[in-house]
């Protein structure tokens, strides 16, 4: 991932992100309550379900995935895929989960899915980046994860977090 623009510098109307997936990518599907978010294809296929809808993006094609809409994205296809994402309005709580959560893949605090190990610092992300997987399962664990969050804030943990990978940054 590649910010080119982040939302400071858009004066809060947009963040933009050039991306690069790998064949085999696929992420869970999830909704944002404070952005909608803009994909276009640059380069290879992108896959993304919406709503349960499938679209398959080719170069300079776009969808745009409304506030509180279920999507996600896949590479099914051989090769690369690069896209654009843009979120709007921008949201730099976003921005700084995804230096956050890059930044616990690189010291080796995640799965191989990339998922923080630390329940507490998963919840501080995904409250971070307005991420919220769907299903029973994480409809039943919501709860949890927003006691979590308030944890990990109270005992500055998010603070730590937002300081150590995206202040440093």
């Amino acid at each position: 991932m590649t910010y080119t623009k982040y939302s400071f510098e858009t004066n809060g109307e947009y963040t933009e992100i050039n991306s690069t997936i790998a064949p085999g990518y696929d992420n869970p599907e999830h909704y944002h309550t404070l952005f909608a978010e803009i994909f276009t294809c640059s380069s290879g296929e992108l896959t993304i379900t919406l709503d349960g809808e499938t679209l398959v993006l080719q170069p300079g094609e776009t969808a745009k995935v409304e506030v509180g809409h279920r999507h996600s994205l896949a590479n099914k296809s051989n090769q690369d895929v690069d896209f654009v994402t843009r979120l709007e309005p921008g949201n730099e709580g976003f921005e700084q989960a995804m230096y956050i959560m890059h930044g616990l893949a690189e010291d080796g605090s995640t799965g191989k899915d990339g998922v923080p190990s630390n329940p507490v610092t998963l919840a501080v992300g995904a409250g971070l980046m307005d991420t919220w997987l769907t299903g029973w399962a994480f409809l039943a664990a919501r709860p949890l994860l927003f006691i979590l969050r308030r944890y990990g804030k109270a005992n500055d943990l998010e603070a730590r977090l937002v300081q150590q990978y995206w202040n440093s940054g």
